[in-house]
């Protein structure tokens, strides 16, 4: 049996309707939170399930509690601090980005969310990896930096591999981290402090 037609004209109403929310300063700030409370619970058990482990392996792995591992996969928790992300992407061997960016950035993450995204590649399985060494050898010089579109900003945080940070840092500081890495030396960009660079490059050596 057909069902009757749907009124275009109605479903561009809708549609309207719907973005118009955006308009709301308390929409928005909660849309940012559901989508750092959610997102990152969502892909820890993503990150988690990909690996085979449970959470009491993960724990063990990353030096938490198996109660505490179920906290951080549950959406209503959404207690993360900047030290226990940055323990579990260690510990999956994933980048993770925290960052300011604008709205329209966040809305179209989530509408092309795909699987592939909530368990991004461990460092070892990164293929935009590969890329990014080619294309230095190529020209000597890594892939240009994505900017940030000026407007409304939200906070964009989650898990990602060590290729999307690459292609969103800037090359200075790309290749005074890489340097600082090896011990080389590297002048330091004129647009960043030197305790910050120190600081930030630091934490790759332990």
């Amino acid at each position: 049996m057909v069902g009757p037609e749907r009124d275009p004209t109605n479903t561009t109403r809708s549609n309207r309707a719907s973005d118009r929310v955006f308009d709301r300063k308390t929409y928005r700030d909660a849309r940012v939170a559901s989508q750092i409370r959610n997102g990152l619970a969502f892909q820890i058990k993503a990150l988690r399930d990909a690996h085979g482990w449970s959470q009491r392996d993960l724990g063990e792995r990353v030096g938490m509690a198996q109660e505490t591992i179920s906290l951080l996969e549950n959406p209503n928790y959404g207690k993360f601090t900047l030290r226990t992300l940055l323990r579990l992407a260690s510990t999956f061997d994933v980048a993770i980005l925290v960052r300011f960016g604008p709205f329209s950035e966040l809305v179209n993450w989530e509408s092309h969310l795909t699987a592939d995204d909530l368990a991004p590649p461990s460092y070892a399985d990164d293929l935009g990896m590969d890329e990014f060494r080619q294309s230095r050898e190529t020209d000597g010089s890594p892939a240009p930096a994505s900017t940030l579109a000026p407007g409304a900003m939200g906070i964009d945080m989650k898990l990602t591999s060590a290729a999307e940070v690459i292609s969103q840092s800037r090359p200075s500081n790309l290749l005074y981290f890489a340097d600082y890495a090896r011990g080389s030396e590297y002048t330091e960009p004129p647009h960043m402090e030197p305790t910050e660079l120190v600081t930030a490059g630091g934490t790759g050596r332990g």
